[in-house]
């Protein structure tokens, strides 16, 4: 399955705003599950959706549903240095020690906010 990962660091209520605008990218998507998770500076989603997708058109629909675009443009240059993004992860600290990249992930689901943001792409038209 993959997975479409959203870096979010606004508000709520405008994360809220780009859901309630993308209803066009939505349509289209066959998502499975909607996870969203309040970080120290935003809000992480991450949508499930059928393994139909390549990285790369992932990736576009990351950027085309307005995720932070140092986080995307660092994944493009991942996606094509390495061919592969399947590892890209959230990290909220990451720090090198002794040559090797040390991560720490700081964030807690948010069960109600995960609901709202499903209800959205609900009245868009998409049946979840």
């Amino acid at each position: 399955m993959g997975e479409i990962k959203l870096d979010y660091d606004i508000s709520f209520t405008k994360v809220k705003n780009i859901f309630k605008s993308i209803g066009w990218i939505i349509k289209k998507q066959n998502f499975k599950t909607l996870d969203c998770y309040r970080t120290k500076k935003g809000y992480h989603v991450v949508i499930r959706v059928s393994p139909r997708y390549t990285q790369m058109e992932l990736l576009n629909i990351q950027i085309l549903m307005s995720s932070d675009k140092n986080r995307e443009g660092l994944n493009f240059l991942r996606y094509k240095k390495y061919g592969d993004m399947k590892n890209h992860l959230f990290w909220c600290k990451a720090f090198i020690r002794n040559n090797k990249i040390i991560s720490h992930r700081s964030r807690k689901y948010m069960p109600k906010l995960s609901k709202q943001l499903i209800n959205l792409i609900k009245d868009n038209g998409v049946k979840i």
